[in-house]
């Protein structure tokens, strides 16, 4: 009864921050070359239950080796050359080369709108100039079309598959971008003053917001390779920002 008191106690100094279910043995052959997002079988769990408050960095050791291997980071950045207008950006980021996330390299489209309107007033002449970045659709037939490959890490649901033989990338991709507005300093040129507004909407290539989401990996060492999740959760509380909760990883045993 003693030495399984003893046991017992060793066992829960281990689990304690982040609270885990195993440390697996780094190596060791995964029982399947399939799992399912949300079931817990032959997985081990490490419970984060952590929340980035629009600016935090977390990172993550995946199999428990002393390396971290994800790391979610929101921050705020200029979101226009030599001006102070910030807006945030929420990122995740493989750490080395063993970790590779599920998903696929996709051509995305983004639309560029401009117009300009010029009014009389009094003496004066005022021009407008108006841009619209859109990740989601054209405001008109001949507005700019701006294409790129970009990686996206496919967001699954819970009861999804996920196996070893889908197309997994070590990559750092964007999770969420906020949209922003701004208004240029107008420019005053003899009789004439020139504004500009400028609007980014990146909602369409934003993950969902307020939707539980499991974003799938796989975690190779010595030509072994294990499969996993993280969870998490981007909430949307006001305004155009986001909070990220982070609530765990799994990895096959």
């Amino acid at each position: 009864m003693k030495k399984t008191l003893v046991f017992a106690l060793a066992l829960a100094a281990v689990c304690i921050m982040p609270s885990c279910e195993k440390n697996p043995q780094p190596g060791e052959e995964p029982t399947t070359n399939q799992i399912t997002f949300g079931n817990y079988e032959g997985m081990d769990v490490v419970n984060y239950d952590t929340i980035l408050h629009m600016v935090g960095t977390l990172s993550m050791d995946l199999d428990q080796d002393g390396i971290d291997d994800l790391k979610v980071e929101s921050r705020f950045e200029p979101s226009y050359e030599g001006q102070t207008f910030d807006s945030q950006i929420l990122k995740l980021y493989c750490l080395n080369e063993n970790i590779a996330l599920f998903g696929e390299t996709v051509e995305n489209e983004s639309y560029i709108h401009r117009d300009t309107f010029i009014t009389e007033e009094e003496g004066f002449t005022f021009v407008s100039h108006l841009l619209n970045y859109s990740t989601c659709e054209k405001e008109e037939e001949d507005d700019e079309v701006l294409t790129t490959d970009a990686f996206v890490a496919t967001a699954n649901v819970e009861g999804g598959a996920l196996s070893t033989t889908e197309d997994f990338l070590s990559e750092q991709v964007v999770l969420f971008r906020e949209n922003i507005d701004i208004a240029l300093e107008p420019v005053t040129s003899n009789d004439t003053i020139y504004y500009s507004t400028q609007t980014y909407d990146f909602s369409c290539d934003n993950y969902e917001t307020n939707t539980m989401t499991y974003i799938g990996f796989k975690l190779t060492h010595d030509g072994k390779s294990r499969l996993g999740w993280l969870k998490i959760y981007l909430s949307s509380t006001f305004g155009n920002v986001v909070h990220a909760e982070i609530h765990e990883t799994a990895i096959q045993r």
